[in-house]
């Protein structure tokens, strides 16, 4: 079983999102280096503890290590695999719609912690990786986006 943890500093967006702002729409996008050959269901969840890149571990995780914990609550739900009618190839693959999750930080009343993405069914038989690349990978092309439309007034 793998987990990403993954999250994006919404309040550094250029220019600032206001706080009284209404957001229209948030959609997150990760670029897949590897896809499961069945399809799979790829949940999203709001982290709600503060985590670091650096000291993140399977041990540490905010969401423990026991498996599809938690068992439910995600965000959004999206498939990936190479069975799938969408997100079957490497590259970037799209449908974790964030955008109440983006409201709640923007606001301010949800600390942003970012979001962990994990299988649906984890503790499968079978190995069904997928693998994303992260913001330090080999190419900017490739670096994780959130894209986020809004109004303010």
């Amino acid at each position: 079983n793998i987990r990403t943890y993954i999250e994006f500093l919404v309040t550094g967006c250029s220019p600032a999102i206001p706080s009284t702002a209404t957001v229209l729409s948030a959609t997150l996008r990760v670029y897949a280096t590897a896809l499961p050959a069945a399809c799979r269901n790829e949940d999203i969840f709001p982290v709600t503890v503060t985590w670091t890149e650096a000291g993140i571990t399977w041990n540490t995780q905010p969401f423990g290590t026991a498996l599809n914990n938690p068992a439910s609550g995600y965000t959004a739900q999206m498939q990936v695999g190479t069975a799938c009618g969408t997100n079957n190839a490497k590259g970037y693959v799209s449908g974790w719609a964030v955008t109440n999750d983006v409201q709640k930080f923007v606001t301010g009343s949800t600390t942003n912690y970012g979001w962990m993405i994990r299988d649906d069914a984890e503790g499968s038989a079978a190995t069904e990786t997928t693998t994303y690349e992260a913001k330090d990978g080999n190419s900017a092309t490739e670096d994780p986006q959130l894209t986020i439309s809004y109004i303010d007034g």
